[in-house]
């Protein structure tokens, strides 16, 4: 609806108006007149005041410049003040609960040593993965099931049991906007302006890279698990019955059942939200801020859709003026 709609909304439901309150007292009729006036124009507003709108910066780096910590700061805080209906910024959260498999990535860096040293953790269950495969991410899953964090846990389940589950809040916003969203929130909420620094590739998560590095836990134990006996009997186990005892040929084995488990996934385990930014670019949200940063996007508080507080805000005299009723 434009402004020429609008305005002769507002001029029709004047005249009906003024017809039924003919004989009603003027304080009365006044009343109700600025009532229809503000839930006419609302019902206009949040006809574009769709979530699948929201303009914001994708990467951390034009948060900051784009908006700025101090504008952000306000703009986290603004949503209800927006004009529009409060729903309109409200992002809401599910119980996420996803097979590994079922998971995709939102940056494309991760550490294949960290991965395997993770994946060891979750055949012993020790540090950090003291329940084995799966379990609660400590991150945010996007609608599309893309995950804004815990990249490595994620991926050490993925190489040890595909079909075990991963658990997070689970946003109803796609990994391609939840990235700006988070961004803002990263800046907003959580008083951050930097990222963090990416390392690594999908191009290492292959048998003949993941081997030595498999090689090297087996031998020497890793920081999870310093016995290298206990590392050397979760290998075996892993493989099963045809596990060798040479530990280069294990190794071989252990990399080869982690790259097919990867693989099982599909092209899942390697894609990416369209117009992912770089991982310093990407939202820096810990597992223990995790359900604040839920919690804003659920009270509809930070201003994500427009119409924007800043541009859009709602006032009764200018559209009043718009439809010609009042003067200036």
């Amino acid at each position: 609806m434009n402004l020429r709609q609008l305005k002769s909304l507002v001029n029709e439901t004047v005249r009906e108006e003024q017809t039924k309150s003919r004989n009603t007292r003027k304080k009365k009729a006044a009343r109700k007149w600025q009532t229809i006036v503000e839930n006419t124009t609302r019902a206009v507003l949040s006809e574009e005041a769709d979530p699948s709108k929201i303009k914001l910066p994708t990467k951390l780096s034009d948060t900051v410049s784009e908006i700025g910590p101090e504008a952000a700061a306000e703009q986290v805080k603004a949503g209800l003040q927006d004009g529009a209906p409060p729903e309109d910024d409200v992002v809401t959260a599910t119980k996420g609960s996803e097979n590994a498999s079922a998971l995709k990535p939102s940056q494309s860096t991760m550490k294949v040593q960290k991965a395997c040293q993770f994946a060891f953790s979750a055949l012993m269950q020790v540090n950090p993965m003291f329940d084995g495969p799966g379990g609660d991410l400590g991150a945010i899953i996007s609608s599309d099931n893309h995950i804004m964090d815990g990249h490595h846990r994620w991926m050490a389940t993925l190489m040890t049991d595909p079909t075990a589950t991963c658990q997070g809040p689970k946003l109803n916003l796609p990994g391609a906007q939840l990235i700006g969203v988070l961004n803002l929130v990263t800046v907003g909420v959580l008083g951050r302006t930097a990222g963090n620094e990416g390392e690594g590739a999908f191009a290492d998560f292959v048998s003949s890279k993941m081997a030595p590095l498999v090689e090297d836990i087996i031998k020497n134990g890793y920081w999870g698990q310093p016995d290298a006996a206990a590392c050397m009997q979760a290998a075996t186990d892993f493989v099963g019955e045809e596990a060798l005892a040479d530990p280069t040929e294990l190794s071989i084995q252990v990399a080869d059942k982690f790259e097919e488990n990867i693989k099982s996934s599909g092209e899942n385990w390697k894609t990416v939200p369209d117009g992912a930014p770089a991982r310093e670019d990407m939202p820096v949200i810990n597992a223990d801020e995790v359900q604040k940063a839920v919690d804003a996007l659920a009270s509809g508080e930070v201003d994500l859709a427009e119409p924007y507080a800043t541009n859009e805000s709602f006032d009764l005299n200018r559209w009043n003026k718009l439809a010609g009723i009042l003067n200036d």
